[in-house]
């Protein structure tokens, strides 16, 4: 696959029906002056209703975005996530998709995080998932800061390994939810951030096969089309 010389990247975004980022989501769709790729969690899996056929059944704005989900499917713009799996209907690419030429590559990224599942043979090979998920069974806790800095030296260390077995040098991906650029041996790794949170939102914009970190909250010029009243 050959990327476009200009493409947004977004992740996490948790859609269901009625929720609320689905306004700031569709603002961004309507506002994006080029492609957006969508890197996993898109729906909201584990719901009931976090599925495109109950989008579609939902109303103007749920509609709205499964179509733009749809299309998106259709051309391969999106890659599931681990709360895509049980979404049904949709068609998604591979778990990563990639331009060799450009040495870039999309993922979700929950292939790289051993504590999302530690019943996992890696996850019990692994010191510090195996650690914490012992700590969770003996219903201790640790520092929230030092669970995240682990976590992160950890699965930043098996993307690594994953873009060196490829020949990828840039890998943009999401799942940890924390918008930041890491710049390691391996090459450069673009996170997107989630959409659950509220504003300002991690989006990843390349150009020219460069990514930056955009914190986005609006467009300059917002579209003209209105929200419903309860969305305003």
């Amino acid at each position: 696959m050959s990327f476009p010389r200009k493409f947004y990247c977004i992740a996490d975004t948790h859609l269901y029906p009625g929720c609320r980022q689905r306004g700031d989501v569709l603002r961004f769709i309507w506002g994006a002056d080029a492609p957006i790729y969508w890197l996993g969690d898109t729906l909201e899996g584990y719901r009931s209703d976090g599925r495109l056929s109950a989008m579609f059944s939902g109303d103007e704005i749920d509609r709205e975005l499964a179509t733009y989900i749809e299309t998106a499917a259709i051309e391969g713009r999106i890659v599931r996530g681990n709360h895509d799996n049980e979404c049904g209907v949709i068609q998604f690419s591979p778990d990563a998709i990639r331009d060799h030429a450009q040495g870039m590559a999309m993922a979700h990224g929950s292939s790289w995080d051993v504590w999302f599942a530690t019943h996992t043979a890696e996850a019990q090979a692994d010191f510090v998932g195996r650690m914490v998920y012992r700590l969770e069974q003996w219903g201790l806790s640790i520092s929230a800061k030092l669970v995240r800095g682990l976590r992160d030296k950890g699965w930043i260390k098996r993307a690594e390994k994953w873009m060196r077995d490829r020949a990828i040098t840039t890998l943009i991906c999401g799942h940890v939810h924390d918008p930041e650029i890491w710049f390691t041996d391996a090459g450069t790794i673009a996170v997107c951030g989630g959409w659950k949170g509220g504003a300002p939102y991690g989006v990843i914009k390349v150009e020219n096969g460069v990514p930056s970190l955009m914190k986005w909250v609006t467009w300059a010029n917002e579209p003209d089309k209105p929200l419903p009243p309860e969305e305003v």
